[in-house]
């Protein structure tokens, strides 16, 4: 079992011992074999190599908070995109801070993501089971895990990263949303026994923050450049173009395909209001004028029939 780490109290100690259901049953492992070393703070895989079966219960999450389905979709979101050069920084920031070999974020959903990590040989970890995860029962827990021994902790101590010798002492603060979401955990690790300050869980919490900060930014960004992307997509199926009108300068600017249909070049074009007045049908202006300023005092949407007349007269 584990000593708390220096500083931060008895609090820290009495903090609950989760049962790992699947792990263990009266003392005897009900996972009996070789386990093959894979690396990661929770990507070792546990794998038969002798006789024996792993219970289909020890990779299910069947945790309340594991299992949530809004936690997992919010998860799920942040699979979805690539972590940029951001998040590394900030994973080898948190590495150095708190001079750990090995540092990783970890994302847990039905399997554990590494999103970023540092001191890996594998560069791009696979998924591997959440069951197998240290981060799994940060996330478990909900707040730090300090961990000196893990060999003498009850809470992970049987879990493939320690008893294959990846992960002798731990440190993780949960990643947790804007709404109150325990998305994954930012961790650092060692393969000696070491034991964790009050201040080591600070610097990291403190970290933990800027990575959910970079995360949602990520996903934030994705999202905005896909939906851009399919909307230019829609419009040029349909042979539309857009248009930007900055009421305050009256600025005027088209896309590539207005500026086509009004007949201009990027050359000539002009970024003003009487670009596109000058392309109107006389007889379709005056009423065109006074459809838009009647738009722009109400606000709300605008339809607008108008004919075009081109340099070469073509309508």
């Amino acid at each position: 079992r584990a000593s708390p780490p220096e500083g931060i109290g008895a609090e820290a100690a009495q903090l609950p011992r989760l049962s790992r259901a699947g792990c263990r049953d009266a003392g005897r492992p009900l996972l009996r074999g070789r386990l093959a070393r894979v690396g990661g703070c929770g990507a070792s895989r546990a794998r038969t190599i002798a006789k024996g079966e792993a219970m289909g219960e020890q990779t299910a999450l069947r945790s309340p908070v594991l299992s949530d389905a809004e936690r997992l979709r919010a998860v799920r979101r942040l699979l979805r995109t690539r972590a940029p050069e951001g998040l590394d920084r900030l994973t080898g920031l948190a590495a150095k801070l708190l001079r750990a070999p090995r540092s990783q974020v970890s994302l847990i959903a039905d399997t554990q993501h590494i999103a970023s990590a540092v001191g890996l040989a594998d560069e791009a970890p696979a998924p591997s089971p959440a069951a197998e995860s240290l981060c799994t029962v940060t996330v478990e827990l909900g707040g730090p895990l300090a961990v000196a021994d893990a060999t003498l902790d009850d809470r992970v101590s049987s879990l493939p990263p320690v008893t294959t010798g990846g992960v002798r002492a731990y440190l993780g603060v949960p990643l947790v949303d804007r709404t109150g979401l325990v998305l994954g955990a930012l961790c650092v690790y060692d393969e000696v026994v070491r034991t964790w300050t009050a201040v080591d869980v600070e610097i990291l919490s403190e970290l933990a923050a800027s990575v959910v900060a970079e995360l949602e930014l990520i996903a934030v960004t994705a999202e905005l450049s896909s939906g851009a992307a399919h909307v230019q997509l829609a419009m040029s199926a349909a042979g539309a173009g857009a248009f930007q009108w900055y009421f305050d300068s009256n600025r005027l600017t088209f896309d590539d395909r207005l500026v086509e249909l009004f007949g201009y070049t990027r050359a000539n074009f002009v970024e003003e209001v009487g670009s596109f007045q000058r392309r109107i049908h006389p007889d379709d202006l005056e009423r065109t004028n006074a459809l838009l300023l009647a738009a722009i005092e109400r606000g709300g949407d605008l339809t607008l029939d108008y004919r075009i007349v081109r340099p070469d007269r073509s309508v």
